[in-house]
């Protein structure tokens, strides 16, 4: 599993978003400037944190973001699941019903199976809340 920039960039978000979490909106030229990142690029990212509801957006002119819920509310599962789509370490737990075709065949198959468990439980356990806190 490789998490794609598009992935890291909507968890730096959501840390930064955590980190000025006092219930104001705060713009995406702010979050860009402080996390180093294209405005243009963050935009899109927004957009799909906004949709899912992770976040919550005002225009105008103290317009801009904020977390929709308190950062413990937030896993790092979540928020790369929205910007990633799955997480699995192969294609074929991707499917509907979790099987291939060669699924009664294959002797790795709980070892992907085993590996993607491991991996979500972690990343589901880890909280925004809980990164701050690894920080300090």
């Amino acid at each position: 599993m490789k998490i794609s920039t598009k992935g890291r960039y909507a968890l730096k978000v959501m840390i930064d978003l955590a980190q000025h979490n006092d219930g104001t909106y705060i713009s995406i030229k702010e979050i860009a400037e402080r996390q180093e990142v294209s405005t243009k690029y963050l935009e899109a990212i927004v957009g799909t944190l906004n949709r899912a509801g992770f976040v919550e957006s005002q225009r105008g002119k103290s317009g801009g973001y904020r977390l929709a819920k308190s950062p413990e509310l937030f896993t790092v599962g979540a928020i790369l699941k929205i910007s990633e789509g799955s997480l699995s370490p192969v294609s074929c737990l991707d499917s509907k019903d979790g099987l291939c075709e060669k699924a009664g065949e294959c002797v790795s198959l709980p070892l992907w199976r085993n590996l993607d468990k491991v991996v979500d439980d972690y990343l589901e356990s880890v909280t925004l809340k809980g990164l701050l806190e690894m920080r300090d």
